[in-house]
């Protein structure tokens, strides 16, 4: 197995909580109205940013089913990265919303091959484009967020970069000893 980001495949999951619901609730918020367990829901309503070695749509890991369960109360913005593409001259960022889970989204980035081998320039270029997303089409949904890492090679390009109030590691391979692991992997896993 590679290291190498995957293609997408599909494969079913569970649904999230309604629309409706979160709307009547941040409504209700905001006039001040809540009390009790719905109080306590919000004032832990805080914004994930999911940084993954592995596509939302490859195969159903613990990645998936930590954020389409965490996704039911909190806004998750889950950034994966494809296989880079040898017809690709620059970066490419994609985001995608999911009808299951309607409160996370998807930013895809995919970079050339030519570039891949870069490390220092895949860390600017992945911070760029995960900035000007949360600058666009994203502004103002993931402030004072949780940063949550699968992905050891992004802490370095993100962690400490985007205000987050925290920052999570969530080791769940070695990725190190898989074949196709890039320099420095051992260094970023420690």
């Amino acid at each position: 197995m590679s290291y190498t980001p995957f293609s997408s495949i599909s494969v079913p999951v569970v649904a999230a909580e309604p629309a409706s619901q979160r709307v009547r609730l941040a409504k209700e918020s905001r006039k001040g109205q809540l009390e009790g367990h719905s109080a306590k829901r919000l004032a832990n309503d805080y914004p994930l940013i999911v940084h993954s070695h592995l596509c939302w749509d490859w195969v159903w890991q613990r990645p998936q089913q930590f954020m389409s369960r965490l996704s039911q109360r909190h806004r998750v913005l889950f950034v994966e990265t494809l296989c880079p593409d040898e017809s690709l001259v620059a970066p490419l960022a994609q985001l995608r919303r999911s009808e299951r889970w309607p409160n996370l989204t998807r930013l895809r980035l995919q970079f050339p091959s030519s570039r891949w081998s870069n490390g220092e320039w895949v860390d600017k270029e992945r911070r760029r484009l995960v900035k000007e997303t949360l600058k666009g089409p994203l502004r103002g949904q993931f402030r004072r967020s949780v940063q949550w890492f699968y992905d050891p090679m992004t802490v370095t390009a993100f962690a400490g970069q985007l205000g987050e109030v925290a920052n999570v590691y969530d080791c769940m391979d070695e990725l190190a000893q898989f074949k196709g692991a890039p320099p420095g992997i051992r260094d970023r896993e420690a």
